[in-house]
């Protein structure tokens, strides 16, 4: 029950901070929220209201599942992604991983089954080296990334944890879905923007995430204050009591509000 309580919490955050993102963001450019966000990042280049104006903002997005489903040839996809993902996996396990066994080659054993699926499959194998490879794969098709914003030749991948649980996993999975979308494989829809990788939430793991690819950070004081400013009516507007309140309830997880 508690931990279901904490989930609704940070859900309930995840809908405020997408209301901070969107607002005023064609009319005020870089006094709307996302102006404010950029400039709190410190992301050089982006004082430009029209790039803010045209940005795209995305919320719960899993990447790879939603490219894998508007695809015209599923085959050819989880093909081709397996070749463009196995040099990126090869790196993290260091010789633990060669020539795992091909996409067509488990759907021969096994049947058609979602891509999702090859990691339990390949287990009923015993190849170590396939379910290595496999579970990484699969983990593609499942992993999903808060906030998901195109901005001029930049996308950022914005993880939100504001219960600051964050896995080394979970992060290196985004940074390595992250890495594809900037590559060659995925030039329709994403157009080789460079990625930048933003942790936002309590910081106690910035040395492991820094590890893991994550660029920059962002605290939820720095958002509430935003909020604060950002609004017509302060710290009564909703937002800013939300973040404020939520803030205040936290303090064994949250002590450090410069972090």
């Amino acid at each position: 029950m508690e931990y279901f309580r904490t989930f609704l919490k940070c859900s309930t955050i995840r809908n405020h901070l997408f209301h901070i993102f969107c607002h005023n963001k064609e009319e005020n450019g870089i006094k709307s929220g996302l102006g404010c966000i950029l400039k709190e990042l410190n992301i050089p280049g982006y004082n430009d209201s029209k790039t803010i104006a045209n940005s795209e903002i995305y919320s719960d997005v899993n990447v790879i599942r939603d490219v894998f489903d508007s695809s015209d040839d599923k085959v050819a996809f989880r093909n081709q992604l397996y070749f463009a993902f196995l040099p990126i996996i090869r790196k993290k396990y260091e010789g633990e991983i060669d020539d795992p066994i091909t996409p067509d080659a488990i759907v021969k054993e096994f049947g058609i089954i979602h891509p999702e699926d090859y990691g339990a499959e390949v287990e009923k194998l015993g190849n170590r080296e396939d379910v290595l490879f496999y579970i990484e794969y699969s983990a593609l098709f499942s992993a999903k990334i808060d906030f998901l914003i195109f901005i001029g030749d930049h996308l950022l991948w914005i993880m939100v944890n504001p219960c600051g649980f964050y896995w080394k996993d979970q992060i290196r999975r985004i940074v390595n879905i992250a890495t594809l979308c900037s590559s060659n494989f995925f030039p329709a829809f994403f157009h080789n923007r460079k990625p930048m990788i933003v942790l936002l939430g309590p910081l106690k793991n910035e040395d492991a995430a820094r590890e893991a690819g994550v660029t920059h950070f962002l605290s939820l004081y720095h958002c509430r204050d935003i909020a604060r400013k950002l609004f017509p009516e302060g710290e009564l507007n909703y937002t800013y009591k939300v973040l404020d309140k939520f803030l205040e309830q936290q303090p064994h997880r949250l002590s450090d509000q410069n972090c």
